[in-house]
């Protein structure tokens, strides 16, 4: 369609080295599936533009309303050509060809037909899936929703050299436009259906602002066709005739795709990287977690209450168990799910301590832990409180090193460090207090950071930093962020920070508080527990 296969070579790596659809397309989503389908469906659309042939147009009826069954917001694309169809028909001053116009009945029929079953299912057996639309409460919050998607999003939808073909396919096109240079009718065609998704993809946006947030794969359901669509109507209008043209442009693209494939593969990295991305630390968790619940005598019917589950699927599937996935860890949440009929409570090690012993520190005392792997725990659940502590719902046994700070005396460990004074529970500079030592030849490979902290300052946060350094070098590096929930009043906080098996017995490990805004701070009763797995 490009008139050129380096073209279109150019628009295939820029589609498959995006790094959303690199890290999708490994892994079932319907997002993914949806995406391709619509892919083969604008194949045959476009294809209907130059044939006329309805075998092509009932081809690409059959692709869209396959993407739109499997994830509804690929309705705006079906919405897009069905519109733009009806415009060239339109100006054809012809009249309409009534199989296809029945071809886009049956299509939004299916569709209907479709949408009704799931209703009734809905309505039968109860739906754990969005519902509902998710716009931003205010015209305030929806700037600072769209601020937190670009800071959070960019780099993991586009690279800087997939942004670099995106510039070059809108100024192409904007000289174009300036320079008033005529346009080929598929040019003009996918242009068109460029802007028209773009419209749809902004307007679904608006709605769904919120989830927008949390789930980068909601590009994929709108802003990706789209921007691909302008890429490809950008590079098909660009000038290639001459040689010198096809050398200098040719290589120019080239780069930025090689720049993207590059970028791409580091985005890649991360988000494999364990602590990097929070779908696959949970996927990575509960890997043959079925074989572990059969070896503690789990029986393969007990219903299990996932708290902090991150996914309603991956843990469930992957321990062969039916139950309850809690993704809120807040202490409504938790005290809600606590009610219902499980037999099991699960959770991960790693997001335990932090997400839900700081929103609901009581919780363990009505756990009793059954067993776990490092990566997961099973406990049962005990309405009555019993008496322990983190440590013991943890199942740390044997910890390396147990090192506290009350502030009520100097700390007799050398290992705790303070910024401003040789000792205070009152801090309003950048770096609080913190421990440090070599890590030694002790095995260890867990962090546990717990204390307590108080500010009389509105919305005041930090975070706890772990690192292992060694002349410069980084060998580990994570952090935990808290933000005070209540005004004049001690909040327990705690985190877990799992480090790599194999560390420099000399390299110098670091836990300590970061107060990045300077906010005034009180802290109290502060443990390091150092254990192994």
């Amino acid at each position: 369609q490009t008139d050129s296969w380096l073209k279109g070579m150019l628009v295939v790596a820029f589609v498959f080295s995006a790094p959303i659809i690199v890290y999708y397309q490994a892994g079932f989503i319907p997002s993914a599936t949806s995406l391709a389908a619509v892919w083969i469906g604008y194949y045959y659309w476009f294809r209907y533009q130059k044939s006329a042939v309805l075998r092509d147009f009932y081809a690409a009826m059959v692709c869209f309303v396959l993407a739109a069954a499997s994830r509804m917001p690929f309705h705006m694309f079906l919405f897009a050509v069905v519109l733009q169809q009806c415009l060239v028909w339109g100006r054809s001053k012809q009249k309409w060809p009534p199989r296809a116009m029945g071809a886009i009945a049956l299509a939004y029929g299916f569709l209907f037909s479709a949408y009704l079953y799931k209703t009734w299912l809905a309505a039968t057996y109860g739906s754990i899936f969005l519902s509902n639309l998710m716009p931003a409460e205010s015209p305030a919050q929806f700037m600072d929703l769209l601020h937190a998607v670009w800071v959070k999003w960019r780099w993991q939808l586009f690279t800087i050299g997939h942004y670099g073909m995106i510039a070059g396919a809108v100024l192409t096109l904007f000289y174009v436009w300036l320079r008033r240079l005529p346009l080929t009718i598929f040019a003009r065609q996918i242009l068109l259906q460029s802007v028209l998704t773009l419209a749809g993809a902004c307007c679904y946006f608006v709605v769904m602002t919120r989830q927008f947030v949390d789930h980068e794969y909601y590009f994929m359901d709108s802003f990706y066709v789209g921007v691909v669509l302008l890429v490809v109507a950008g590079i098909t209008v660009l000038s290639w005739e001459k040689v010198n043209q096809k050398v200098v442009f040719g290589l120019i693209l080239s780069s930025f795709c090689a720049l993207g494939v590059y970028q791409s593969r580091q985005v890649q990295i991360e988000k494999y990287t364990p602590g990097g991305d929070r779908g696959e630390v949970t996927r990575r968790n509960f890997w043959e977690s079925a074989h572990l619940l059969d070896s503690l005598g789990v029986p393969a019917d007990a219903k299990m209450l996932v708290i902090d589950a991150y996914s309603f699927n991956i843990p469930l599937i992957l321990m062969n168990r039916s139950g309850y996935p809690l993704l809120s860890t807040s202490r409504t949440s938790v005290e809600a799910g606590l009610k219902l009929p499980f037999d099991y409570v699960v959770v991960q090690d790693i997001y335990f301590p932090s997400d839900v012993v700081t929103a609901y520190p009581d919780i363990i005392h009505h756990l009793t832990r059954v067993g776990g792997d490092g990566r997961i725990s099973i406990f049962k659940y005990h309405a009555t409180a019993q008496p322990g502590d983190l440590a013991q719902t943890l199942g740390i046994q044997d910890p390396v090193l147990v090192s506290t700070c009350n502030f009520t005396t100097p700390p007799t460990d050398p290992a705790w460090k303070f910024p401003e004074k040789p000792w205070t529970d009152t801090s309003a500079t950048e770096y609080g207090p913190g421990f440090y030592r070599p890590v030694g030849t002790a095995p260890f490979n867990r962090v546990l950071w717990e204390g307590q902290v108080r500010s009389d300052q509105p919305d005041a946060h930090f975070s706890v930093v772990t690192s292992v350094e060694r002349d410069g070098k980084s060998f580990f590096y994570d952090r935990t962020e808290w933000k005070v929930a209540q005004l004049h009043h001690w909040d327990t906080y705690t985190g877990l920070f799992i480090l790599p098996d194999s560390l420099p017995p000399d390299a110098q490990l670091k836990c300590y508080l970061w107060n990045n805004d300077r906010a005034l701070l009180r802290v109290d009763s502060l443990k390091v527990t150092l254990f192994a797995h």
